[in-house]
C-alpha cells in the first residue's frame, strides 16, 4: 500500500503495488499541489511475514501551463 502526505497534511492511498523479488516496486500518481509530500510504503503482514513500512519524501514544483493552441506557457514555440 503506497500513501502520502500532501503539503497541506491531508493523508491519501495513491494505490497498491507489488514488489519484485529485490523489494522495488513503482507507481504512478499525480500531485495535486506543489510541495513536500510524505511517501509511505506499507505491508501489511501475512501469515509467514510481519508487516513493514517505509518512508521518503519527495518535493513537487508547479508545472508549466499547457493550451493546446499555444503550447507550453512561457516558452517561444
Amino acid at each position: 500500500i503506497l500513501e502520502k502526505i500532501d503539503p497541506n497534511n491531508n493523508f491519501y492511498e495513491i494505490g497498491r503495488t507489488t514488489s519484485d523479488v529485490n523489494g522495488k516496486f513503482a507507481i504512478k500518481f499525480t500531485p495535486e499541489v506543489p510541495g513536500d509530500y510524505q511517501i509511505i510504503a506499507r505491508f501489511e503482514g501475512s501469515k509467514a511475514y510481519y508487516g513493514s513500512f517505509a518512508e521518503t519524501f519527495v518535493n513537487v514544483e508547479a508545472g508549466l501551463a499547457y493550451s493546446s493552441a499555444n503550447g507550453f506557457a512561457g516558452t517561444n514555440d
